[in-house]
């Protein structure tokens, strides 16, 4: 009999090509059927067909969870030799989820469970920024705590790029955008080494020392790589700011928010290399190149990253927050401050996301001044 495993070679085997989060998130539906006992009811051809009962015996997941689990069953039974009949009650099933999802999608409106949790943005970055500064800035922190600091601060100071992103996440001290150290297979944080300075066995200059490289995410087949830089706070000058294009750097939370982020990572490398050494010193064998690890040196897998988000948000805010969620509520505040195409396309590349201005959007015309007309161009890459 075919296991998890066998599944997710044949998987990988018939899709090949796709990215770690493709593979990842059927690796975790097979293992939630399997949990449920279903797979094993495919295995003995004992598989009931009623959908729906087996919709609700998930329990309270999001539709998204769902859908999934629905087109991992549909590849198990596929693989399994199914009748095409059997194969096709599924099938239907599958289609109302997604109509049920994109309906969701097109109302906008807020679920029992987002709305119990909910936090505009303004409220969510100044929260965590006084939190930075009195709970954490010149605090002695644990490995755990400084861990989980940082993954907030990703979710919150900077835009929101999916989970996933960071559970596949490497270490470099240096850019090497090419060349066999950079695997197209994982993203990195690169620290730019030649601009720091030590004084005292102290980091300085710290921020604008970082490179975000994404290579494998959910839609990095259609976008490519997305180099996310977190910028010196010189290059936010004026003339930056006054870009048309990028008028979404003119707001306080975006300066500080990156210089922050910068400063963070600083202080939660400086602990995982003493945890390094303290794991070294228990003769455990442990990788030094996973940028977020468990307590006992392990890489963070998706579910302990979000156990993670969920616990530290709700010491932090109050609310139990998501991935999901923080993207919900940072893309709620960013499109209704009505940027334009440009500012958009460049947030939504660096979220993973595409963005395709209407025809209408392109009509919408705005004055010309000299500023404009002398403005600096801005790259995320």
């Amino acid at each position: 009999m075919n296991t998890i495993e066998d599944y997710c070679d044949l998987l990988e085997f018939k899709y090949m090509g796709k990215s770690k989060s493709f593979y990842d998130s059927y690796k975790f539906a097979f293992k939630r059927l399997e949990k449920a006992g279903y797979i094993n009811d495919i295995q003995k051809k004992e598989l009931e067909i009623k959908p729906l009962s087996m919709e609700l015996s998930f329990g309270d997941v999001s539709i998204s969870t769902l859908i999934k689990n629905f087109q991992a069953l549909i590849f198990i039974l596929i693989e399994e030799k199914y009748n095409e009949n059997t194969i096709n009650h599924f099938r239907k099933h599958f289609k109302t989820l997604c109509d049920r999802q994109n309906e969701k999608a097109e109302d906008q409106e807020m679920t029992e469970k987002q709305m119990k949790n909910w936090i505009d943005y303004p409220d969510l970055f100044e929260r965590f920024y006084q939190f930075y500064e009195y709970e954490i800035k010149d605090k002695d922190l644990s490995f755990i705590a400084l861990r989980n600091y940082t993954l907030v601060g990703l979710f919150v100071l900077i835009p929101p790029a999916r989970i996933s992103n960071y559970t596949n996440m490497k270490f470099k001290e240096q850019k090497v955008l090419k060349g066999p150290n950079m695997k197209k297979d994982y993203n990195y944080l690169c620290f730019k080494r030649d601009k720091i300075q030590k004084e005292n066995g102290e980091w300085t200059n710290s921020y604008g020392l970082f490179d975000l490289i994404f290579n494998s995410y959910k839609t990095s087949n259609s976008i490519g790589q997305v180099v996310h830089g977190l910028l010196d706070a010189d290059f936010l000058d004026e003339n930056c700011i006054k870009s048309r294009d990028w008028e979404y750097l003119n707001e306080f939370s975006v300066k500080v928010g990156y210089k922050i982020m910068a400063e963070l990572l600083v202080k939660y490398l400086e602990k995982r290399e003493e945890q390094r050494r303290y794991w070294v010193g228990l003769n455990k064998r442990v990788s030094n190149q996973w940028l977020f690890t468990c307590g006992d040196g392990i890489q963070m897998g998706p579910q302990n990253m979000t156990f993670a988000l969920n616990t530290t948000s709700n010491h932090i805010f109050g609310k139990e927050l998501s991935c999901n969620m923080f993207r919900h509520i940072f893309l709620t505040h960013f499109f209704n401050k009505n940027y334009g195409i440009g500012s958009n396309k460049r947030v939504a590349r660096l979220m993973g996301q595409t963005y395709n201005p209407t025809m209408m959007e392109k009509y919408v015309k705005k004055p010309t001044t000299q500023e404009n007309k002398d403005k600096i161009s801005v790259s995320f890459s």
